[in-house]
């Protein structure tokens, strides 16, 4: 990912550099992190630099990337998730 980075303009690493994670400021679970199994290419880096916020609204910060179903559980790292919150 290190290469990808540099072509990205300085306030888009800074704004994507910030991403804290997926969470709802007043609820009881906060995960924090970027994980999520995406690819690391230079547009999906540049959409998260580009649309999501420091805090992240997981269904609507999923919604900028066409290639994700949110009906589909398609990591380890969701199974994970819904084990603790469910």
């Amino acid at each position: 990912m290190g290469r990808e980075l540099t072509d990205l303009t300085a306030a888009q690493i800074e704004k994507f550099l910030a991403f804290r994670g997926y969470v709802n400021p007043n609820g009881r679970f906060w995960f924090i992190g970027m994980e999520e199994g995406g690819k690391s290419t230079i547009e999906n880096l540049r959409i998260r630099a580009e649309k999501f916020d420091r805090l992240e609204d997981l269904e609507r910060s999923h919604r900028n990337f066409n290639s994700h179903d949110m009906n589909k559980l398609t990591t380890s790292t969701w199974g994970l998730m819904l084990s603790i919150v469910g």
